[in-house]
């Protein structure tokens, strides 16, 4: 098990995060860590940690690079890791107690083929303090519909970009399937959960995997529409993995963002 710690600017959480990490039961863990660029001390931070909690992985690694965006760094921290699983963990989020362990057992138990796990994820404050146990509800979505019907999964992560469709776990094989991340991407999530669901090779678990970090000012709406978070290149990259109902379905949104952003630009 690998998990890919993208890690930027974060220099007040990180340390929490990657206790989360060692707290999961799950025994076998590498850390993999690539500091992005940091313009604060998140490097010496996390590498003060991980001497002092080595023991507790099975590998780590952590190293500095210039800022090569996102999906850029997400592809080097799969290349140096060797876990048969990925989980990606942004640097000022927590796991959920249990989280890697449950979704490695839901996985083992129920998934044949290669497949991309979307999970539940909570809130928690600034400070690090649990909000709600599932974030679902806020967002208007149905654990169980998402968990029992993968058409309903796939329409609502086409057309429904938001929290927790954020939230990966996944072989992997599946990454070298799908080529890995798209780098000429500003985002490497929503890329990945569009090339999951076209090919069948997606499923919803109903396990709280994540807290998400919730800072004053932070946008957290499902359905933003910004010229800075556009799916439209993620959508236009993977159009031709869908069938023609989706192919058109999706043309039609992203002229529809298209529309929406020249409106706002004036």
């Amino acid at each position: 098990m690998s998990v890919i710690v993208p890690l930027f600017n974060h220099a007040e959480y990180i340390g929490n995060g990657l206790q989360s990490i060692a707290d999961d039961p799950y025994p076998r863990i590498e850390l993999i860590i690539i500091d992005d660029g940091s313009c604060d001390n998140s490097f010496d931070v996390a590498s003060q940690w991980l001497d002092q909690h080595a023991k507790r992985f099975e590998r780590t690694s952590i190293r500095q690079q210039e800022n090569a965006g996102i999906p850029a760094t997400f592809n080097r921290l799969v290349k140096q890791s060797t876990g048969e699983f990925i989980f990606p963990l942004a640097s000022d989020d927590m796991v959920a107690p249990g989280g890697i362990n449950g979704l490695v057992s839901w996985y083992l138990d129920r998934c044949i083929k290669p497949t991309l796990l979307f999970s539940e994820l909570a809130f928690m404050d600034s400070r690090g303090r649990p909000l709600p146990a599932s974030a679902l509800p806020g967002y208007k979505r149905d654990s169980i519909r998402l968990q029992k019907s993968r058409r309903r999964l796939k329409f609502e992560v086409v057309t429904r970009w938001g929290a927790p469709f954020q939230m990966h776990f996944y072989p992997r094989s599946l990454h070298r399937a799908f080529g890995g991340y798209d780098e000429s991407l500003h985002f490497e999530d929503l890329y990945f959960a569009l090339k999951a669901v076209a090919s069948g090779r997606a499923e919803f678990a109903p396990i709280v995997s994540r807290r998400y970090r919730l800072r004053p000012g932070d946008m957290v709406t499902p359905g933003l529409e910004d010229e800075q978070f556009s799916p439209v290149p993620s959508r236009h990259a993977v159009l031709d993995d869908f069938n023609l109902a989706y192919r058109i379905l999706i043309r039609l949104m992203n002229w529809r963002s298209n529309w929406l952003n020249r409106g706002k630009n004036g």
